[in-house]
């Protein structure tokens, strides 16, 4: 599993990359988003599959993409506001629906998923 992070420093920005991590690996790097430095973390699988996860450090957005392009977003069924929620991904300010606004442990359960089954889709997603 190939790990990218992106990385934010004064007016520079640049994105770290990991060939082959493991799944704590993966969790700690979750951990280390904190919506200022680092706000974006994508983990592609072999077959063409991709996890990302943007925010931090409370509430993040998870998104998985297929090797065809289909995406899904993670819902968060016990999220109590229905009004947009702002977010830093990928080095931006967003708004995002409140559903697909999740929890620090829902991103470390996608994370362990995506390594158990990357092509697995429960109830937990929605097409994107």
């Amino acid at each position: 599993m190939k790990a990218t992070r992106d990385s934010y420093e004064s007016e520079s920005a640049f994105d770290e990359q990991i060939e082959r991590v493991d799944t704590v690996q993966a969790c700690q790097m979750v951990a280390s988003l904190d919506g200022k430095v680092h706000t974006m973390l994508s983990l592609d699988d072999d077959s063409g599959w991709t996890l990302t996860i943007g925010g931090g450090p409370n509430h993040f957005v998870i998104g998985k993409t297929d090797g065809d392009g289909v995406g899904w977003m993670r819902i968060n069924p016990f999220q109590d506001t229905v009004e947009p929620i702002e977010l830093v991904t990928g080095g931006q300010l967003s708004e995002f629906d409140a559903d697909c606004v999740c929890t620090a442990k829902m991103a470390v359960d996608a994370i362990e998923e995506f390594f158990a089954s990357p092509t697995a889709i429960t109830d937990l997603w929605k097409l994107a």
